[in-house]
């Protein structure tokens, strides 16, 4: 073989080699890059299967906030009451041992209208809440007569009997004004039929409120006389 074949043919070794040597430079480089995406795809995999855990909100409810949800009824008027009634009025002079003197005697048989308020004392309801079942217990005391507002321009005289000796003004009923009063709500509050609709207008106007707050949605609202309740 002569030295020019010799030459020529290292010329080819040395191409094969370089060319060799240039593949394997660029399938490294190429499996380089790949390995990140590989990496990055197992660990999205491995985040994927992993258990979503999810936390559940319990909303709770305090019986303090059931009272401070009820605070702008807290002295509300559940029912109006008018009335018409006769009333009379008795004066007469007495001796020292508190005896009548004869011929001093003023009567007056007299009509006159007013209003009696029934509504509740609500520093006496009581509230409980049951969380677990959803559930609202307001316990009501009993009805009360919360004010009586005589119109006195409604007075009427309808009879009169006044003695020359004692003579007196119709503006002098007003002591006996009290009494009047204190009968009145003597005779509304045994009146079933107004206390239980004084207490259901209650029920009602209570309920609308505590429904008013999104709070409240999930629960029943139950209402108890503290009667009954004490007879439970």
């Amino acid at each position: 073989m002569g030295d020019a074949m010799k030459k020529n043919l290292n010329y080819i070794l040395l191409g094969l080699a370089g060319l060799l040597l240039i593949a394997t430079i660029v399938i490294s480089l190429t499996l380089g890059k790949k390995k990140p995406e590989a990496t990055s795809q197992a660990s999205t995999e491995r985040r994927s299967i992993m258990p979503t855990i999810t936390t559940e909100v319990v909303v709770e409810i305090t019986d303090e906030e059931v009272e401070q949800a009820l605070e702008p009824v807290s002295e509300l008027i559940t029912m109006n009451y008018r009335y018409k009634d006769v009333g009379s009025y008795t004066s007469y002079k007495t001796w020292f041992d508190d005896e009548k003197i004869p011929f001093t005697t003023d009567y007056q048989l007299f009509t006159y209208t007013g209003t009696v308020k029934l509504g509740y004392d609500f520093s006496k309801v009581t509230y409980s809440v049951d969380n677990e079942n959803k559930k609202i217990t307001v316990t009501l005391p009993e009805v009360e007569a919360i004010a009586n507002e005589i119109d006195h321009d409604s007075f009427e005289v309808q009879d009169e009997k006044s003695s020359v000796f004692n003579r007196q003004s119709f503006d002098d009923f007003a002591s006996v004004e009290k009494e009047l009063i204190e009968k009145k709500n003597a005779e509304v509050l045994a009146d079933d039929e107004a206390v239980e609709e004084a207490s259901q207008n209650a029920e009602l106007i209570m309920k609308d409120f505590l429904q008013q707050n999104e709070k409240f949605d999930e629960y029943d609202i139950v209402f108890l006389k503290a009667k009954d309740s004490k007879g439970e």
